[in-house]
């Protein structure tokens, strides 16, 4: 019911910023997006492409790229499934001409990436967090990596208490690059790692791990998962008999919905995009998000909106200065001007490394709700 959903919403949306079906037209400019549309992470596919079809929307309605109307056209990679990652960025290369295109979760953003010179693409991340994202020529990542976020999570561990730990993960760069930077800070700390447990991509029992866990005996559990997944492994972790304090680095409103009581207490560390906020910028897409989708945005669809207009800004420049819009001029102007308009407040800049500076906060599910406990600065 989702995927059918999803492709009536997607075939909708077209209509507001492109014409639907068939290779891009002379006066169209494509924008390819690599999302989650079917599995697990069916929901991020849905924010993103919600906050990236809002910001072409407006932009279209203030002329375009250069009087070009600007074209999203989606791919989906199965929640994270690299061969369908591959074959969908050909497509989005080959029928619409796209030398930019919008990507999400590590596995498929990895895969891109090694295809981005070849193709001469750029890509811009907003939502896969593996460190081995980090470095990467032709890729800029707008959400914070979980270099930052995981060993954020784990500094509140053990400032619980915590000396000893157990780990949960999906083998793939989101879990293992994730995994190898929380172990050596854990180390660091002092901390003892008992047990890692991976899983793979379409898991849905996680019994053997959890026992292996449990029987470890670990101070605490961090699971570096996503989507309804993260929510499946909490309440199984606590039908299965784990008791102990449970942290990560992502959640959604449906992990709720999945885990149920199970979920009360967990402590997570996330990009803070405040919904409430009254700084203009925000307000305005806040604003504009919940008039086209009766729904307030996350910090996902934050993320697609402003890195839609970043596009944008980097597309305007190129033309200004006469440039064809190559994924290498791309890349190049969005290096050049590195600051741009953040919805999260102010700006945002992007590193030489390819990564971000943006708020992140620790969170913690308090009557089902999820409840700012700190803010992190530098």
């Amino acid at each position: 019911m989702w995927k059918r959903l999803l492709a009536i919403f997607a075939m909708g949306a077209m209509l507001a910023v492109g014409q639907p079906g068939g290779a891009q037209a002379q006066d169209e400019v494509a924008v390819g997006m690599l999302l989650a549309m079917s599995g697990s992470g069916i929901t991020f596919g849905k924010v993103m492409s919600q906050g990236a079809l809002l910001a072409a929307e407006e932009i279209n309605a203030q002329g375009g790229i250069g009087g070009k109307k600007l074209r999203i056209e989606i791919g989906d990679h199965k929640s994270g499934e690299v061969k369908a990652a591959t074959s969908e960025v050909q497509r989005l290369v080959n029928v619409y001409k796209t030398s930019a295109i919008l990507s999400s979760f590590s596995a498929p953003t990895v895969a891109a990436q090694a295809m981005a010179a070849e193709l001469d693409l750029v890509l811009v991340n907003g939502g896969g967090w593996s460190p081995a994202l980090i470095g990467k020529p032709r890729l800029w990542n707008t959400r914070m990596t979980s270099d930052v976020t995981a060993t954020a999570i784990l500094q509140v561990a053990w400032e619980d208490g915590a000396r000893t730990l157990c780990m949960i993960y999906r083998q793939d760069p989101s879990g293992i690059d994730t995994a190898k930077v929380a172990g050596e800070f854990w180390h660091k700390l002092g901390g003892k790692v008992l047990c890692e447990e991976k899983y793979d991509i379409n898991a849905t029992n996680f019994s053997s791990q959890i026992a292996k866990i449990r029987n470890s005996k670990p101070d605490a559990l961090v699971a570096y998962s996503y989507g309804q997944v993260h929510g499946v492994i909490i309440k199984q972790a606590r039908d299965f008999g784990y008791s102990g304090p449970i942290y990560g680095i992502e959640f959604l409103p449906e992990n709720v919905t999945t885990a149920g009581a199970a979920i009360e207490g967990h402590k997570f560390a996330l990009d803070e995009f405040d919904a409430k906020s009254t700084e203009p910028a925000t307000a305005k897409f806040v604003a504009a998000y919940r008039a086209r989708y009766k729904e307030d945005p996350d910090f996902y669809a934050a993320n697609y909106y402003e890195a839609t207009y970043l596009l944008r800004d980097a597309m305007v420049a190129l033309q200004k200065e006469g440039k064809p819009l190559t994924g290498g001029n791309l890349d190049a102007k969005i290096r050049q001007i590195r600051t741009f308009p953040s919805v999260y407040g102010g700006t945002m800049t992007l590193l030489d490394n390819g990564t971000v500076k943006k708020p992140v906060a620790v969170f913690q599910v308090k009557n089902g709700q999820k409840t700012l406990l700190k803010r992190l600065t530098d």
